[in-house]
């Protein structure tokens, strides 16, 4: 009986110690702090320009999108016009999300470009809202 034991109890370690291993293996080690600064910097990929001469026959892609592409392209990003909104602010999408430091530096970059740059400035979106879906519903 005790040869049972013994040999039931080596059977086990080796399983575990297999297991155990196997298991270390496939957990990746987590950074928390890396987690962290993720989470609190989503990052963003729009910037908002306002020129001080708005050109409202032309389009801004055409009138300012060379020039701020030769800028995007120093931080291996594309830039493309989207939309003006109220007193003449355009925003501008970029291909990718950068870090909010990056983008801080790009909007500086690009104030300081060009005498027509009024401010530019990141997007910053606190809160990710989708858009409403209207729902028809019978009476």
């Amino acid at each position: 009986m005790l040869q049972n034991k013994n040999w039931f109890a080596s059977f086990l370690a080796i399983a575990l110690s297999t297991f155990t291993t196997q298991a270390c293996a496939a957990v990746q080690p987590s950074n928390a702090e890396s987690q962290n600064r993720e989470a609190s910097d989503p990052g963003t990929d729009e910037i908002m320009i306002r020129f001080k001469e708005p050109f409202p026959s032309q389009s801004p892609a055409i009138t300012k999108g060379p020039m701020l592409q030769a800028i995007a392209a120093r931080y291996r990003l594309i830039i493309t016009f989207c939309e003006t909104r109220n007193n003449d602010v355009q925003m501008w999408q970029l291909n990718k999300k950068i870090s909010h430091a990056d983008a801080e530096r790009f909007s500086k970059e690009i104030q300081a470009s060009s005498l027509l740059v009024d401010y530019a400035s990141p997007n910053y979106r606190l809160l990710k809202i989708d858009r409403i879906k209207t729902i028809s519903a019978p009476n």
